[in-house]
């Protein structure tokens, strides 16, 4: 089965948000514009959420690609 993204796609995102020096809120708003870009949807809280993990994933792609795809849901 094909994931929602894929781990390119996800190692671009982490690099835009390892280069970039922002909050955990601008975070949260970089990750729910990839996933919409996606055709996904994902809550808030739930972008926040995968935000603030990030960093405790150790920047893991395929961590976060995991949490993303858990989060993202069909629009």
């Amino acid at each position: 089965m094909k994931g929602k993204f894929s781990s390119i796609e996800v190692a671009a995102l982490k690099i835009d948000l390892s280069g970039a020096e922002l909050d955990s809120f601008q975070a949260a708003q970089v990750i729910r514009l990839f996933v919409a870009e996606k055709g996904y949807g994902i809550s808030h809280d739930r972008a926040l959420d995968a935000a603030r993990n990030f960093d405790a994933m150790g920047r893991d792609v395929e961590l976060f690609r995991k949490d993303l795809e858990a989060s993202a849901l069909v629009m």
